[in-house]
């Protein structure tokens, strides 16, 4: 009786050359450098006349922000406040967004200083309209209400410090002069209208049984 010989199973050919070379492998290939200054998205990015049209766009919010100070006066609902405070935030947001620019961008010559200042000098003329309004509304305040509208004026200006900062290292010229002139003058005006709704330099926040509605 004959026997068979055993079936062996069949076998794949083997793969190419040009097939091997396609297969990905887990071998971590090392990432190429990348310059430091283009990590910073700030950095080439912008240039100068971005800074004064982010300024300008500041200015416009700034207006917009007194519109919903001068509506929440008007009917003081709970509407009237989201609208305020999401005003305040976007305002906010640029004005970081013009510091961070100012913070990675090389040394301004005197002429771009000087377009940059005349921005400048228009936020001082909105901001003074936009804290005039403010003080309209503190007689409709109780004092807890105007103490929280105090800290948050504070913490704006406290970011306006840093933008000031930033705008003092990288403008020159004439530029930088009508800058500083602005910023004296806004210096005053923040802190003058913190005053107003909270008092004198270390004032102690009113007591929370206070909160009857002024006259």
């Amino acid at each position: 009786m004959a026997t068979s010989s055993p079936i062996s199973a069949p076998t794949a050919p083997l793969p190419t050359d040009a097939q091997t070379a396609s297969i990905p492998t887990s071998t971590t290939q090392p990432t190429p450098a990348i310059d430091p200054i283009r990590l910073a998205r700030w950095g080439p990015r912008w240039t100068p006349s971005s800074i004064a049209t982010s300024i300008h766009q500041y200015t416009l919010e700034t207006g917009w922000v007194e519109g919903t100070v001068y509506q929440w006066s008007v009917t003081q609902t709970d509407h009237d406040d989201i609208v305020f405070h999401s005003a305040l935030d976007v305002m906010a947001a640029t004005l970081h967004r013009t510091k961070t620019i100012l913070v990675h961008c090389e040394p301004l010559s005197n002429l771009e200083s000087l377009a940059i200042s005349a921005e400048i000098q228009n936020v001082e003329t909105t901001m003074r309209d936009l804290l005039y309004q403010f003080t309209l509304i503190r007689p409709l305040e109780t004092d807890i209400m105007a103490w929280n509208v105090g800290v948050g004026m504070e913490q704006h200006y406290g970011l306006f410090c840093k933008f000031e900062a930033a705008v003092r290292e990288k403008l020159t010229g004439e530029g930088l002069e009508e800058a500083e002139k602005a910023f004296l003058v806004l210096d005053k005006m923040f802190t003058d209208t913190i005053e107003v709704f909270k008092g004198p330099p270390g004032s102690s926040k009113p007591e929370e049984m206070s909160q009857v509605k002024a006259e």
